[in-house]
């Protein structure tokens, strides 16, 4: 709460601020008098998007990959180790967005917050849905709430990306229990550089470093040059991390949720500019991605 004054401030003298946006902090009082503190945040994701391929990126690389067992939920954060191929974006695109981090992460240093993430959500742009989006917000997107680039896959091919990012969990500060446990990952990985947990001007530097080497700039970025997929089609240039699609009623506004291994799936509309254009180009049952949650799954 300390931090509460500071960060109005800085999310005020920044509106594009990638830090996620506190709504409300509570307490609920269980039957046995005990407190659960909770905190409410807006979501990284648009609602619009649908979410392929989501990642929690710290910057290191001691056991930063998901395990066999977490690729095995459609539902999985990957984390550093996973993401193969870089994202590029237009040069405007780059500067903007490593300006904004570079205040960020140095707003969080100054309050001692260690352990945060980039999270980051990947949609694969497809032939069927591009007319949608581009008509919602623009030629070239420009009007978005996302950014718009590109991943090269095995074939050389720039296939076309929608991407959400904004920086989460950044209430941990760097105290004894911190500091013990940097210690311990020390010894462990005989490094400072590879654990997870790390001094707030080390972890700053090291999470800086890593975006610099994945979210790239190309001068000549185009985007009617974009490789898009299909529905049938679903490689991509993602390091053939494998995509989910469920079917859904082409009505606008779907409120669709299912169990599945355990994962609450849920299906929702695109935009809704241009949905009966949408309807009516395809004579096969409209096919909607599964967007994924945004928040990860607590690290142990």
């Amino acid at each position: 709460m300390s931090m509460l004054p500071t960060y109005y401030t800085h999310i005020s003298d920044y509106p594009k601020t990638l830090l996620t946006k506190y709504l409300a902090h509570f307490s609920v009082k269980t039957t046995r008098n005990n407190h659960i503190r909770m905190v409410v945040m807006s979501s990284v994701f648009d609602e619009q998007l649908f979410i392929d391929t989501k990642y929690d990126l710290k910057g290191s690389t001691m056991n930063r990959s998901a395990s066999p067992k977490q690729l095995e939920s459609e539902n999985v954060t990957l984390k550093d180790l996973d993401l193969k191929a870089p994202i590029f974006f237009s040069e405007t695109t780059v500067k903007r967005l490593m300006n904004q981090l570079e205040k960020d992460s140095a707003f969080l240093e100054t309050h001692h917050v260690m352990d945060y993430s980039l999270l980051l959500g990947i949609s694969d742009m497809l032939q069927e849905e591009d007319e949608i989006y581009k008509n919602s917000y623009g030629p070239e997107e420009e009007n978005a709430p996302y950014e718009v680039g590109y991943q090269i896959n095995d074939a050389g091919q720039k296939m076309g990306v929608r991407v959400c990012m904004g920086i989460i969990d950044f209430l941990q500060r760097f105290r004894t229990r911190k500091k013990a446990e940097y210690g311990m990952r020390i010894v462990q990985s005989c490094s400072c550089s590879a654990a997870s947990v790390a001094p707030p001007s080390l972890y700053k530097r090291r999470f800086m470093d890593f975006l610099k080497t994945k979210l790239l700039a190309d001068p000549n970025f185009d985007i009617s040059t974009l490789v898009m997929g299909s529905h049938e089609n679903r490689s991509g240039g993602n390091d053939g991390v494998l995509k989910k699609i469920v079917s859904a009623p082409e009505q606008n506004n779907i409120a669709a949720e299912e169990h599945n291994n355990g994962h609450l799936k849920r299906a929702s509309s695109l935009p809704e500019t241009a949905s009966a254009t949408a309807g009516e180009s395809s004579n096969a049952p409209a096919k909607r991605r599964v967007p994924a949650t945004d928040v990860p799954p607590a690290e142990s």
